[in-house]
Parts: structure tokens; C-alpha cells; sequence
């Protein structure tokens, strides 16, 4: 035999090992025999090509393609090999179930019992396919109302006991007190929220007066737009001719009267203080004023002289002859007789 040919004979079996561990890579072993089942899914998860077919845990076939049905582009096709020695029925179901804690996916052929016959599928038959969540593979789906139900007393007495903690106000669990912290923030923010809506629907009633008024403010400045042009425009006349004006001599003016102001002030000060030193005296008795004020004994005796003077005068301008006596032929003076209504006797009556 040649080298050629025994070089070609090797590259032929290095070809065929190729193409057997390629195939056996993707879960197809090319020198024992199988069968062909494929299923219909919405969602496969992670299964992929190579993931493992099993019954009851235990690999029975390989996953050798996914695809997407082309027609209505929503159904995923996965097609698996099974051990030709193993019959499944024809109700067999194609589980996709979780693959583990490392995750990933894999189809568990789910049937009740054996088939002999027609009761058994055929290579290339489609079986019903089914994707089973983690929960559902932990705890078996018979069983998974009891767990849900028993899931929902414990979270019932969970919450029996955060209300009982945040109603306790005098608790000294950390835990305690942070719920009945929050439980008084939400009372004050449930509070304030009603407030709020209360005042939100005061201002919602109260909105359209307010609306009016501003806009009977606005016809208002609007009719008044030509008065305010003027009064701003004698404004402008006013600080123009304020401008103009020799402001500087009349605060000058302004000074020299207000200094003038102050000195008469001042004067007056001085003859108030002089007014209160002169009264002061007047009250002690000092000088003639204060002792006619303060002795009453002065004041009689002078009221009584000039009541004297007084009767005195008018004695004399009744009886002029008992003070001058001028006789001229030697006439005898007559007695002096009193009248009838003399003012000398008048408060004696």
C-alpha cells in the first residue's frame, strides 16, 4: 500500500471522527440508534441545543435543535432525540422544567404508564409540549396550593404582628418603634393630604369670584391706562421741574428757619425755667406776691383797708363840709346829721 493511500485512508478517519464528535457535542451519537420526537412552545427558557431529555431524572435523549416556526413567527419548535430501546406513549408530554442551581433548562417526558403497540409514538411524532416554572418543579404541582396557602397564613400572622408592633408606643424592640414611627408619619400624611384636598376644593369653589375679580382689576387698569399716562406724566413734569429748581438754597432756607426755630425754643425754655423759679418762690412765701398768697392774716388786713378808703371817699364826696369848713359871713355850722343810707353802716344791716 502507497503513502498516498494510507494518507488518505487516515484523512477519511480523521473526517469521520470530526464530524462524530461534532455531532456528538450537539447530543447526536451517530453510532447508536434513536428516535425523533419534536413539541410546540411559547417560551422555552434556557433550553438549548445539547440540553438533556429526561424521565423522571434520569437522560434518556438530547435536544438537537430550536427553531422558530416560520409561519406565525410566535411558536418555538424544539426537536430531541430519545433511546431507541425506550418507548414513550403518544400522550407523552414534553416538559421544559429548570436544569438546577447552575441553571439552565431541560424537557422531562412526562406519561402515565407503558404503551405497547399503536399506543406508542413514533419516531417524527410531534408530542403536546408544556414549560414548568421553578416553584412548580420544587414543590410538584399537586402540591403547590398547600404550600401557597400556608405561604398566605404566614404572611396573615406577619402582618398580624407588624400592626400589633406599630400600635405599641411604648415598645422597646428597634423594630417596634420604627413601625410605629411610620404608622404616626402616614396618620399625619393621610391628615395633611385631606387638609389639602379640602383646601384645594375651597380654592376650586372659590376660583371663578377670583377669576371675575381679576378680570374686572384688568378692565379696570386697561379703561384706566390714559389717567395713569398722565398722572405718570405730571410725575415727570414734577421731578423735572423739582430738577430745575435751586433745591440747594431753599434746604439752605429750610436750615437757617429751623435754627431760628431752635433758638426761640430754646428762649422759651430759659423763660419757662425763669416762670418756674419765680412760681417756686411765689409758693415758698418769698417776696411781696408770695407773702400775700401764703398769709391770709395780710390779705384780710388789706381787704379791710381798702374797704376803709373806700368808705372814707365816699364819705367825702357826701359830706364835703365835715372835712372843709370855709364860711364866708360867719355862719354857724350845722350838726352833722347821718344819712338815711349810710355805707359805712351798710354791712352792719
Amino acid at each position: 500500500m502507497s503513502k498516498e493511500t494510507k494518507l488518505g485512508i487516515f484523512a477519511f478517519i480523521v473526517i469521520l471522527g470530526a464530524i462524530w464528535g461534532y455531532n456528538y457535542l450537539k447530543g447526536s451519537n451517530l453510532l447508536s440508534r434513536t428516535q425523533v420526537f419534536s413539541a410546540h412552545y411559547e417560551n422555552i427558557g434556557d433550553l438549548m441545543v445539547s440540553s438533556p431529555v429526561k424521565i423522571n431524572g434520569f437522560q434518556v435523549g438530547t435536544v438537537t435543535r430550536v427553531f422558530l416556526e416560520e409561519k406565525s413567527m410566535q411558536t418555538i419548535i424544539a426537536e430531541f432525540t430519545v433511546r431507541n430501546d425506550i418507548s414513550i406513549p403518544v400522550k407523552t408530554t414534553a416538559v421544559i422544567v429548570p436544569g438546577g442551581i447552575m441553571g439552565g433548562a431541560a424537557i422531562d417526558l412526562e406519561f402515565d404508564g407503558i404503551c405497547s403497540g399503536a399506543d406508542c409514538a413514533k419516531s417524527g411524532t410531534v408530542l403536546a409540549g408544556r414549560q414548568l416554572g421553578l416553584l412548580q418543579q420544587m414543590v410538584g404541582e399537586d402540591e403547590i396550593d398547600k404550600y401557597l396557602a400556608k405561604l398566605k397564613n404566614g404572611m396573615n400572622m406577619l402582618l398580624d404582628t407588624l400592626t400589633l408592633m406599630s400600635e405599641d408606643e411604648t415598645s422597646k424592640n428597634l423594630v417596634g418603634r420604627g413601625l410605629n414611627n411610620t404608622r404616626n408619619i402616614l396618620s399625619n400624611t393621610r391628615t395633611a393630604t385631606e387638609d389639602l384636598a379640602l383646601l384645594v376644593d375651597r380654592l376650586g369653589k372659590q376660583l371663578p369670584a377670583i377669576m371675575n375679580d381679576l378680570q374686572t382689576v384688568t378692565g379696570t387698569l386697561k379703561t384706566s391706562n390714559t389717567d395713569i399716562a398722565g398722572m405718570l406724566a405730571n410725575a415727570n413734569t414734577v421731578t423735572h421741574q423739582m430738577a430745575q429748581a435751586d433745591l440747594g438754597q431753599t434746604i439752605a432756607k429750610s436750615q437757617e428757619a429751623l435754627q431760628s426755630v431752635e433758638t426761640t425754643a430754646n428762649e422759651l425754655g430759659k423763660a419757662t425755667n425763669e416762670l418756674k423759679t419765680v412760681l417756686a418762690r411765689i409758693e415758698n412765701g418769698d417776696g411781696t406776691l408770695g407773702k400775700l398768697i401764703n398769709e391770709p392774716e395780710l390779705y384780710n388786713q388789706l381787704n379791710v383797708m381798702a374797704r376803709n378808703v373806700d368808705l372814707l371817699l365816699q364819705d367825702v364826696r357826701l359830706n364835703p363840709k365835715r372835712y372843709i369848713n370855709a364860711s364866708v359871713f360867719g355862719k354857724k355850722d350845722k350838726g352833722y346829721v347821718y344819712p338815711e343810707e349810710d355805707p359805712a353802716f351798710s354791712p352792719r344791716k
